[in-house]
């Protein structure tokens, strides 16, 4: 029993030591002393304890490495012994905890780092009374898969932050531990002392040969100690120190020509983690890379004429939530949604039944492109105004027409402009609610005179004015 136990730690030791020797030549080390607690399921009669212990980290490519831990606690046992017939227990019992595995890191954002990581290993504790074992009295080991995530906050490029939390399960009685633990980690990069660019080497040699007949370098000896000190890489991102701008860049972020993480848009996020690589210039953009969208709706803040549209309500280009038949209740909450357009509708979209009070159709015309009001039509709207003021349950249905100059949609949104002018001109001077007073932008579509003299155009661009009361 002992040698087997004694030949799965050997194997796991070899296991890391394989992984060093094909690693470390030429990507990084870390080392990371630990510290942090270990927490048994509630059936095991063992108490939660303090461990403590050392992570060992290889890089294997810009996303994976592998790891190996080892972790040391001391817990108590609590069983029942028969000789006695009494409940005992047993302190500062040491256990070894053997981990490895690999990890995976999802992204890095300026100096974090989150990861995911996965593994087998070994939990053995030194002592006779092994009661957490229920098959075999005799055994104080067993075998442990584990998962869990971590992040990292880098310091510098050398030393970071580390906090990872583990689930540790037995397979074979199915056991939940949990340990959680917090280090200081250390990079160790020991590719610039074993391997140097060789094309790079070569070329500075060369240059520099070159260059000794010119400005006097004496021997071809000094030629070639400036050119190894200037093809030295401390970063190994592939640009030599004598070019690089940012000389201790993480090996695992992709750089651009001199040697600074890569960021193709400009927008302050470098492309490994920017989910939006193309963003238009001088636009502000959040910790992701992508400009601000607060109601999360697909249309930038800075375009948003609705920036507090209620989440996974549709919107149209101007992130409002879509209104088909245009009566200001959206197709999400519109229990009428083909409402002709021009009826006054309740709060579920539904068309009202009016009844008039007292009618006037007053034609108020506009100058070409102009949404103000000419102060000719002053007295006119003070007649409404003052009709508004008696009738205090009355609205005003403030209908907007353009004449037949441009296109539908820029005459649409011209009407709407004009209607609204007209309702906050009689707002301001009146004090006339603007809950009382509801707009509608027809364009050019009820056209009143010919479209084809500047006069019928000119009778076109009007507003109509109709005072009705809710049946």
């Amino acid at each position: 029993m002992k040698l087997k136990k004694c030949t799965l730690i050997v194997s796991l030791i070899l296991l890391a030591a394989l992984l060093y020797q094909n690693t470390v030549l030429s990507q990084p080390l870390t080392l990371t002393p630990l510290l942090g607690a270990y927490g048994f399921e509630g059936n095991r009669n063992i108490s939660k304890s303090m461990i403590a212990g050392l992570g060992v980290d290889f890089f294997l490519s810009e996303k994976i490495s592998a790891e190996f831990m080892y972790l040391r606690g001391d817990f108590d046992i609590n069983y029942y012994d028969f000789d006695s017939q009494s409940c005992v227990t047993h302190d500062g019992i040491d256990a070894n905890i053997v981990h490895i595995g690999g990890q995976y890191r999802l992204f890095k954002y300026k100096n974090w780092s989150p990861y995911v990581a996965a593994g087998v290993g070994l939990f053995y504790m030194d002592t006779d009374y092994a009661d957490m074992f229920r098959d075999h009295q005799d055994r104080h080991y067993q075998y442990q898969l584990n998962y869990g995530a971590g992040l990292k906050y880098f310091i510098s490029d050398e030393i970071a932050i580390r906090w990872d939390i583990r689930h540790m399960l037995s397979p074979e009685h199915m056991d939940n531990d949990i340990s959680a633990v917090i280090g200081i980690s250390y990079s160790f990069d020991f590719a610039q002392k074993i391997s140097e660019p060789k094309v790079q080497t070569e070329y500075l040699s060369s240059h520099l040969e070159k260059k000794s007949s010119n400005q006097g370098y004496t021997t071809q000896k000094s030629n070639q100690q400036k050119s190894e000190t200037a093809a030295i890489d401390t970063d190994n991102d592939g640009i030599l120190d004598a070019q690089d701008i940012c000389p201790k860049t993480n090996p695992a972020i992709e750089v651009d020509e001199s040697g600074c993480p890569k960021d193709t848009d400009k927008d302050g996020v470098f492309d490994g983690i920017d989910r939006c690589p193309e963003t238009p210039s001088n636009i502000t953009v959040n910790i992701f890379g992508c400009p601000p969208d607060q109601d999360r709706d697909g249309v930038m803040d800075a375009k948003d004429q609705c920036a507090d549209t209620p989440f996974k309500v549709p919107v149209d280009v101007n992130g409002c939530p879509r209104d088909r038949d245009r009566d200001g209740v959206s197709d999400s909450f519109d229990l009428c949604p083909q409402t002709p357009f021009g009826k006054l509708v309740d709060a579920n979209g539904c068309p009202v039944l009016m009844k008039t009070l007292k009618t006037y159709r007053m034609k108020i015309e506009f100058d070409y492109k102009s949404t103000e009001v000419r102060s000719i039509y002053h007295t006119d709207l003070e007649k409404a105004a003052r009709s508004m003021i008696i009738y205090q349950k009355a609205f005003a249905m403030i209908e907007s027409h353009t004449d037949n100059i441009g296109s539908d949609a820029y005459n649409i949104n011209l009407s709407n402009q004009r209607a609204e002018s007209v309702k906050h001109y009689l707002n301001k001077n009146f004090h006339i609610p603007i809950e009382r007073m509801k707009t509608f932008g027809f364009g050019e579509s009820k056209p009143i005179a010919d479209n084809d003299t500047e006069s019928g155009r000119q009778k076109n661009r009007r507003v109509e004015i109709m005072i009705s009361e809710k049946m």
